[in-house]
């Protein structure tokens, strides 16, 4: 169903509050002001953007200039975006789609700055600021057109309805206002672009449309080369049935040589990335994400989609009603439901079958945002059911609030504060920060911490354990010891003795560990954080365990309590606890003190 202009101005009005609300929000965190790791071109933006600023600037092949840019500006910790080869040229990581669409807005800037008197590296301010607002522009474009989409099958207010739910409710929103110069939010644009030139094409083909088609596909390809699956789209978008395949043949085979042109046009596009890995390693196709790749008989489906570390449907909900809204849409619209179902499908296979499925430091699964292109007819489909149905209307449109609030507060949480911990997060600690707008340091805890004793239980602990410094003559065992301290980490001595402690037997309790520690210089490394670890064994065999990161949530230079607990359930059986401290293959020193171990029976 398709509406009249003159009758669509809800969407119109719909589509200008969210373009608005996307540069209002950009400015509440200006990533182009901030700097260093938080600026726009840093961690994998600066790898996609190198390009630009090495071509430019005569330094594409051996990026000499890049060890004083990363001193000067801190986009990274530790380089990574660029490899050595042996050949001593050094590859780029990521293919350079990017590089290509932030061209114009390099140029722009790269005026700004000669003129306005900047450095003219590729990295002050006026590229910075360039490439956020082209973003947003970009962002612009395919909500455009995104909205041309939808109202050829949808009337008005139904795609009012899903553009200001696949802003306000998804992480779109924070890949456009605070990270749209990553790929997502132009992948996003191509896609709309590409079904609707699709849509024009199958009406009346001409061959402006074919080469705009076979560039784009081509341009997401080089951005992602996973991207190639858009292909799916002009191949099947508008055939519902097997004598609509038939059709489709027979229309495909009359215009043959425009599918030529848009071919020619894709591998165009294609071409100056074969030319770039030719040139510098000898191969026209170099895999230069090296020992990154994919699972492809055992993708991470459930990982991907469902756990809170980064799970797809648990920081984006509102996506399960455009999954759900297929049924609708093969219902009502089967001329699109096989092109729609079909690239999803595939797309997420392939998305979950990437071995670094939580995709780094991102808020949700980032690598779904693109697919919004495609998923927003299924949504739109759902919503067109509802409308229909009063009673479930008050259910669902609380649904969406929620999910709104949700979106918006977490994106929040993402970029204030440091609360929002990306490719950390656990179950404990996401319902430790669930509707927080600030955190104490102690909730980071549960980032390791599996379980925290309930505080009604706290006056109920008695000790069973515990050394202080003044015994240490006792505890000869332990190697090494600074200055009358217990004990003394380091590079060399990794790991205390495990200090094990008889408990009672098939019952119910709770045990809390502290300890007093003391560092000089901070671990900032996650993964080489001092462990403080309690595990709980039954006749030798562990039953359950729990830890946390020492340095995650104390600071250096003065001493600190520090505390573990564990939950022993009668199913455990347990007899035994086991307690030490691991330093991670970390080489900074840490001192640990006065240990106690106390336990709280449940009734």
């Amino acid at each position: 169903m398709t509406s009249s202009a003159n009758n669509n101005r809800l969407s119109l009005y719909a589509l200008l509050f969210v373009c608005a609300f996307l540069v209002i929000a950009a400015f509440f965190y200006p990533k182009w002001k901030i700097g260093e790791t938080e600026a726009t071109l840093s961690w994998d933006v600066m790898g996609y953007y190198l390009y630009l600023p090495s071509y430019f600037y005569d330094d594409i092949s051996k990026l000499h200039k890049l060890p004083g840019l990363v001193e000067k500006y801190k986009p990274v910790y530790g380089f990574w975006n660029a490899f050595e080869l042996p050949n001593g040229n050094y590859m780029m990581k990521y293919s350079m789609g990017m590089a290509m669409m932030y061209l114009p807005f390099f140029g722009i800037a790269h005026v700004w700055a000669t003129v306005g008197g900047f450095a003219i590296d590729g990295f002050s301010f006026p590229y910075q600021a360039m490439i956020s607002f082209g973003s947003i522009f970009v962002s612009w474009i395919g909500l455009w057109f995104a909205r041309k989409n939808m109202l050829k099958f949808f009337d008005d207010r139904i795609t009012a309805i899903v553009l200001l739910v696949l802003v306000l409710a998804t992480n779109y929103f924070n890949y456009v206002s605070f990270g749209g110069p990553m790929t997502h939010n132009y992948l996003f644009t191509i896609y709309c672009l590409v079904i609707w030139l699709t849509m024009k094409w199958y009406e009346h083909p001409t061959i402006l449309q074919s080469v705009f088609i076979g560039a784009l596909c081509g341009l997401a390809t080089v951005t992602r080369p996973t991207e190639i699956i858009m292909l799916v789209i002009p191949f099947l978008w508008g055939i519902d049935t097997s004598n609509g395949l038939t059709h489709r043949i027979r229309f495909l085979r009359k215009h043959q040589w425009k599918l030529l042109l848009a071919a020619a046009s894709f591998a165009i596009t294609l071409l100056p990335q074969l030319i770039y890995w030719k040139a510098l390693s000898g191969d026209w196709v170099y895999y230069s994400y090296q020992e990154q790749g994919f699972s492809w008989a055992s993708p991470h489906f459930y990982e991907g989609i469902f756990t809170f570390r980064n799970g797809w449907l648990i920081y984006t909900p509102v996506m399960l009603l455009a999954l759900i809204g297929f049924i609708w849409l093969y219902k009502h619209h089967k001329e699109i439901f096989a092109a729609c179902l079909l690239f999803s499908v595939i797309n997420l296979y392939i998305v979950y079958a990437w071995d670094i499925w939580w995709y780094g430091g991102s808020f949700g699964s980032r690598a779904m945002i693109q697919s919004y292109a495609v998923l927003i007819f299924p949504m739109a489909a759902f919503f067109e059911y509802v409308i229909m149905k009063k009673m479930l209307r008050p259910v669902i449109a609380i649904v969406v609030v929620f999910c709104c609030w949700l979106n918006l507060l977490q994106t929040y949480q993402c970029h204030a504060k440091g609360i929002f911990e990306a490719e950390n997060m656990t179950r404990a600690y996401y319902w430790r920060i669930f509707g927080k707008t600030s955190i104490e340091p102690s909730d980071k805890k549960m980032l390791d911490s599996k379980e925290e004793m309930p505080a009604e239980l706290t006056d109920k602990l008695k000790v069973i354990y515990q050394v202080k410094s003044q015994d240490f003559d006792s505890l000869r065992q332990l190697n090494t010891y600074a200055d009358g301290l217990l004990i003394q980490l380091n590079d060399s001595l990794q790991t205390s003795v495990p200090y094990l402690i008889p408990v009672d037997k098939g019952k119910e309790f709770w045990i809390r560990a502290t300890a007093s520690v003391f560092f000089p210089d901070k671990e900032w490394d996650t993964w080489l954080m001092t462990q403080f670890s309690l595990k709980l064994y039954a006749e030798q065999k562990e039953v359950w365990n729990n830890m946390m990161r020492i340095q995650r949530n104390t600071e250096q230079g003065k001493w600190q309590v520090v505390t573990v607990d564990i939950h022993c359930r009668s199913s455990h059986k347990a007899d035994t606890l086991q307690l030490y401290f691991w330093n991670a293959n970390s080489n900074k020193i840490i001192y640990i003190d006065d240990l106690k171990v106390e336990i709280a029976a449940v009734d």
